[in-house]
């Protein structure tokens, strides 16, 4: 019996609704350079409709994610940091616009990242990081029992996404 690939195990986790891949619509002069996964509840989170301000805020969240894709320059902690000094492979994307919030997850290979957890920046001046950074373990161990966050550079973990299949 073969391991199953990587590929048909995301496939299968989005089959189920247990992971969204983020993309946006894509023009042929376009290309999306990363790949980003989305755990239900950062989807729900980021997809929330309200006010006027918070549509403007949750439309600036989804820009952020965007640029990610799209190959944009996220080599800084005031965008992209690693938690715990990255022994443990959990990242942060830092959404510094108000609210201040942190979306957390792990790369599975380079180039593409699996958000997992989210938390208003407030809550962790509060709480600490402790119990997100457990969700993540968590839910990367549920979803991904065969794999292991990818523990790199942060120039390595951004290269462009290459399929393995």
């Amino acid at each position: 019996m073969t391991k199953k690939s990587t590929e048909d195990h995301l496939k299968e986790l989005t089959r189920f609704g247990k992971l969204s891949h983020y993309g946006k619509v894509q023009w042929p002069d376009e290309t999306c350079v990363r790949r980003l996964w989305l755990h239900p509840s950062v989807k729900h989170w980021m997809m929330l409709e309200g006010t006027a301000s918070e549509r403007d805020y949750y439309a600036q969240v989804r820009a952020f994610f965007s640029a990610f894709i799209s190959g944009a320059d996220f080599d800084d902690d005031d965008l992209l940091k690693a938690l715990s000094g990255g022994k443990d492979g959990i990242w942060e994307f830092r959404i510094t616009f108000q609210p201040q919030a942190r979306v957390f997850g792990f790369f599975l290979r380079p180039g593409e990242f699996v958000a997992l957890a989210h938390k208003d920046r407030g809550d962790l001046d509060k709480s600490g990081f402790g119990g997100s950074i457990q969700t993540v373990k968590d839910r990367a161990k549920l979803l991904f029992p065969a794999d292991k966050p990818l523990i790199d550079t942060r120039a390595n973990l951004l290269q462009e996404f290459y399929d393995d299949i």
